[in-house]
């Protein structure tokens, strides 16, 4: 009896679990996992290291003079101008931003892929280490960044940006300055 009821407790704990992923975001439940694509890199503080990784940025590995996270390991891929996107993601953001563009409402990208080292803060969408910017996953578009709700851009990104697998819980969460900014995560 004992075993059985620990059972349905674990079919009961899996199942909550679960219920919340899809609460927050129903595209990471179909996206699978990738433990590859998030790695932890050390560099040695040599400039010859730091000099190096910016001959090759955009490759599997991106060392900052201290240390750094390489979320990106298949890469990056220039979505618009010279913004770049994780590749997983970049078609997906092209392909939003063209949709968009046929239907009147223009979706110009300001920021995207940031290197570790540009992002210092401790919170917020720049947050070092854990910045979906620094991940490859997130990007700001031009001219609503504090709304209002009522702006067509930010409009067809609510109504159509999930289409894309890209979200934004931001602004539902309160912080009203962050209308334009978009993510695989929401965050």
């Amino acid at each position: 009896k004992a075993t059985i009821k620990r059972v349905i407790y674990g079919i009961l704990f899996i199942f909550t679990i679960w219920t919340v992923f899809n609460a927050i975001n129903p595209e990471f439940l179909k996206s699978g996992l990738n433990f590859k694509a998030y790695t932890l890199t050390q560099s040695d503080g040599d400039a010859n290291a730091s000099n190096e990784s910016e001959k090759h940025a955009g490759q599997q590995t991106t060392q900052a003079t201290s240390s750094s996270v390489t979320y990106c390991a298949e890469g990056l891929e220039t979505i618009q101008g010279s913004y770049q996107m994780c590749k997983s993601v970049a078609g997906k953001m092209k392909q939003m931003i063209s949709d968009a563009a046929g239907e009147g409402v223009t979706l110009i990208v300001v920021s995207a892929y940031r290197e570790a080292a540009s992002c210092t803060l401790t919170t917020g969408t720049c947050a070092k280490g854990v910045s979906n910017h620094q991940k490859g996953l997130a990007v700001d578009f031009s001219g609503f960044k504090t709304g209002p709700a009522s702006d067509s851009r930010y409009v067809w990104l609510k109504n159509n940006a999930s289409k894309y697998g890209f979200y934004n819980q931001l602004v539902d969460l309160g912080k009203r300055d962050e209308y334009n900014h978009w993510s695989t995560t929401g965050r």
